[in-house]
């Protein structure tokens, strides 16, 4: 892991390899963090949250990626997002999964998509 100055991460959360964090970033109780996975500055993940689990497709190899098998494109956490508790973002299995700037995720959501912020208040999932 490369990590960020500042933030607070607890206790609990379980990092693997290639797992990069930014500055000032915020991880709650039993986060699980699997490469290949770029946090941004100043994001704020809650307790059970899943970030870069393996594609859920059935004829994808399901690899183990919080051992450090790094097979698939991985996720990218932009500035200034809120993961709210439970989320689970998984890697993308032909590019990138991309969660963009200011963006929100709200609990027990599963993302396998693209989101972007939008110049209002709130944000909405746009597929990529």
């Amino acid at each position: 892991m490369v990590a960020g100055r500042s933030g607070r991460i607890h206790p609990t959360v379980v990092v693997g390899a290639g797992v990069e964090l930014g500055e000032d970033v915020v991880l709650g109780p039993y986060v699980v963090l699997m490469g290949p996975l770029l946090v941004g500055d100043r994001v704020w993940v809650g307790a059970g949250s899943v970030l870069g689990a393996p594609p859920e497709i059935s004829s994808s190899r399901q690899n183990v990626a919080w051992a450090g098998d790094l097979e698939h494109r991985g996720v990218v956490i932009r500035e200034d997002v809120v993961i709210r508790e439970h989320v689970v973002i998984h890697q993308g299995s032909v590019r990138e999964t991309l969660v963009g700037p200011r963006s929100w995720l709200f609990n027990r959501a599963i993302s396998r998509t693209t989101y972007r912020s939008v110049p209002t208040a709130r944000s909405r999932a746009v597929s990529a």
